[in-house]
């Protein structure tokens, strides 16, 4: 997935579009960790995290995004 296309993820028409949704912040994506355990689509779920955020203590798959 390109930047431009996580952009999109704000509107509805994008995630629409895209079939995804967009959660920001560490609170959260630690929400969907738990939430992945009881829905089995959420064990799809992937975090972009920019390089300059760093990591999160996460067991989702991470991708790191660049500008």
């Amino acid at each position: 997935m390109k930047l431009d296309d996580i952009k999109k993820l704000h509107k509805k028409k994008g995630r629409k579009d895209l079939g995804c949704f967009l959660v920001e912040g560490e609170h959260l994506i630690l929400e969907l960790e738990k939430a992945a355990k009881a829905i089995p689509a959420f064990r799809q779920a992937k975090v972009y995290v920019s390089e300059s955020y760093g990591d999160v203590a996460t067991s989702l798959e991470q991708v790191r995004i660049t500008d």
